[in-house]
């Protein structure tokens, strides 16, 4: 494992975890109550994630030997549908915990300029997620493979 992955999951992770409890503290919120339920489902997550690295490496290294030979235009589309949800929610979240704005809200309050910039601007960062998801990925699943084969050895 590299010195920088370690760094980050020892050092960042949680620095990061104890800014977002504090953010509260210096900014106003809409729902407060909301923000919080999010971290307290957020934080376990990241734990169980992290305590079952393993297994989801495993796990990611069955499912990729089969989806690392389908073209490129999958993994495209896929990172691109992907990406698109993660900003939808992650843009949802944001707006209603520190606005009040629900989705409805945003998508009637929008111009149609706004439409304009806003659509091609979303499919061309998912596009771009979903360009560089294979080669991420094939990174990912060399460097299980290579942990997998240290750990038989071991054995």
């Amino acid at each position: 494992m590299s010195k920088v992955y370690k760094f980050i999951r020892i050092v960042l992770i949680p620095v990061i975890l104890t800014l977002l409890i504090v953010i509260p503290n210096y900014d106003d919120l809409h729902s407060e109550s909301f923000y919080y339920y999010t971290l307290m489902g957020l934080i376990p997550a990241l734990l169980f994630r992290e305590v079952w690295r393993k297994m989801f490496d495993e796990w990611f290294y069955e499912r990729w030997k089969t989806e690392r030979n389908k073209p490129m235009t999958y993994h495209y589309a896929k990172g691109a549908a992907i990406g698109l949800g993660l900003i939808f929610i992650v843009a949802s979240w944001y707006q209603y915990v520190f606005n009040g704005l629900t989705p409805w809200d945003i998508i009637i309050r929008l111009s149609d300029v706004g439409w304009a910039l806003m659509i091609p601007a979303i499919l061309i960062l998912g596009g771009l997620l979903g360009w560089i998801q294979k080669p991420s990925q094939e990174r990912r699943f060399r460097k299980v493979e290579k942990r997998m084969a240290e750990d038989k050895e071991k054995d």
